[in-house]
């Protein structure tokens, strides 16, 4: 499969401004677990973020993180946030942790629950993925298990 982009200005570091892999049909999910890797290990002193989304198929978008200790937190920008639901389905908020495992920290539970999103996290250092789903999270079920069996 090929990586196709919606825009070939980069938007941090050589990273698309939106991964949409392939246009117009679903996207093979495994090929975006593997990139996801790769944007997370493109990063070894601060955390990179991005969206998780679906419009006609699954999209990526990475983005700044915003937090002033980014080796242990992330922070999105409102308007990105906001830009990013706005124009499509919102499924999933994505981070990496740097030298944890994938499990959702505190700190993650409490964000995925304020935005009422699933957090999808890479680990770098146990190479492993998770999702913690909030109770009160406001992705279709579908799609949740569309990341999951990806991420097997």
């Amino acid at each position: 499969a090929e990586i196709h982009y919606r825009s070939n200005k980069p938007l941090l570091q050589g990273i698309p401004s939106l991964w949409r892999i392939p246009w117009n049909s679903q996207i093979p999910l495994r090929i975006m677990k593997e990139e996801l890797k790769k944007y997370s290990k493109s990063s070894k002193f601060a955390e990179v973020c991005g969206f998780v989304g679906y419009k006609d198929g699954f999209i990526f978008k990475p983005v700044q993180n915003h937090n002033k200790e980014p080796q242990k937190y992330f922070s999105v920008a409102p308007l990105d946030y906001l830009s990013f639901k706005r124009n499509n389905e919102l499924v999933a908020v994505f981070h990496s942790h740097l030298n944890i495992d994938s499990k959702a920290t505190e700190f993650d539970k409490v964000s995925a629950k304020n935005v009422c999103l699933p957090f999808l996290i890479y680990s770098i250092t146990e190479d492993k993925f998770s999702i913690h789903v909030p109770e009160n999270s406001e992705t279709p079920e579908d799609k949740l298990q569309l990341l999951r069996e990806a991420l097997k």
